[in-house]
């Protein structure tokens, strides 16, 4: 090769014009225009997908497809009752404030200029820790199955777990 054509070929290189037919081993990553020297570079975090959750109600309609007699049927009813009537209790007073916080939160993890303060995630996580809790619901509602019934419930639970769409957090 000519001294004018490797002149010529690295001039070509240096503006730009003419790219490597592919990148070097060693090279590193791709640096874009609006990237400045001396930055933090901001990462978006991309939530963890996690399997769908079944609470009491989800188990009551799964459970429709069970045979189950008449007393686990009001046992399961009433179960299912006293945690309907303690999430209303809970959401008509703690409701606006824990929608108010997570909205907060929520937007402070999506704009670094908001702000959510250590006293706000405190209080965040104590409304949370509240809560009432369909897990113990749950238990109370799989005593009363028997093993056929359990087998069957674990099925329907695989299954429905499989068709529903992943939540994320």
């Amino acid at each position: 090769m000519t001294p004018a054509a490797i002149i010529v070929l690295a001039t070509l290189v240096m503006q730009g014009t003419l790219q490597p037919a592919r990148p070097p081993l060693l090279a590193g990553p791709k640096v874009t225009p609006d990237v400045v020297v001396g930055s933090e570079p901001v990462f978006r975090v991309v939530p963890r997908r996690r399997p769908a959750q079944f609470g009491p109600y989800r188990w009551q309609r799964l459970l429709r497809v069970i045979d189950l007699d008449s007393r686990q049927r009001s046992e399961i009813e009433r179960i299912a009752g006293e945690f309907g009537r303690a999430m209303k209790a809970f959401r008509n007073t703690h409701g606006k404030r824990l929608k108010t916080l997570a909205r907060r939160e929520r937007e402070a993890r999506d704009d670094p200029d908001k702000q959510f303060s250590a006293d706000e995630q405190h209080e965040l996580r104590e409304l949370r820790a509240k809560r009432p809790k369909a897990v113990e619901s749950l238990q109370r509602i799989w005593t009363l199955l028997d093993h056929e019934q359990r087998q069957q419930m674990r099925t329907l639970l695989t299954e429905a777990r499989r068709d529903a769409p992943r939540t994320s957090g």
